[in-house]
């Protein structure tokens, strides 16, 4: 099945239509599979799992765009005469909407741990640096100078 730009002009066929909308139940059902295991993954505190996903979840999103835009813009009366077939469709894309809501939110929670983490670190180091400078180890170049060797009661450092 094709965009919607490549089926304009063009008579409506069933069996594609009913093929095209068969695809579209399948992509919707394993992008709902994908996004189920993303947030599984950031429930248990794992976002580096992530990345297992990216290129499926692309191609699954991508299919679905270009499906659901064919299915709507071709498959106007298979829809109309069948209330479960659209029943069925209405269903998964709820849950799919749901699904990626919940994503957005675990993905927003994720980032801001993981900012969190990171501000920790850089204040740990900036702490550590603070103290290393007051203790007169290094140079402002980070290299250790003549005048940092002398202990401040007149004594060399070790």
């Amino acid at each position: 099945m094709g965009t919607a730009e490549q089926n304009k002009g063009t008579k409506s066929n069933p069996i594609m239509n009913e093929l095209a909308i068969a695809d579209l139940m399948v992509v919707m059902k394993e992008l709902i599979a994908v996004v189920q295991s993303e947030n599984d993954l950031l429930h248990r505190g794992l976002p580096a799992g992530l990345s297992d996903y990216a290129d499926q979840k692309d191609l699954l999103t991508s299919r679905f765009a270009d499906l659901s835009r064919g299915v709507l813009s071709s498959c106007t009366q298979e829809l109309a005469d069948d209330e479960d077939l659209r029943q069925d469709i209405v269903t998964a894309g709820q849950a799919l909407k749901s699904l990626t809501q919940e994503n957005m939110r675990l993905l927003r929670g994720a980032m801001d741990a993981t900012r969190r983490r990171v501000n920790s670190v850089m204040t740990a180091i900036q702490a550590e640096g603070v103290k290393q400078n007051s203790r007169g180890t290094y140079g402002a170049s980070g290299t250790i100078t003549a005048a940092n060797f002398i202990d401040r009661h007149g004594g060399y450092k070790a």
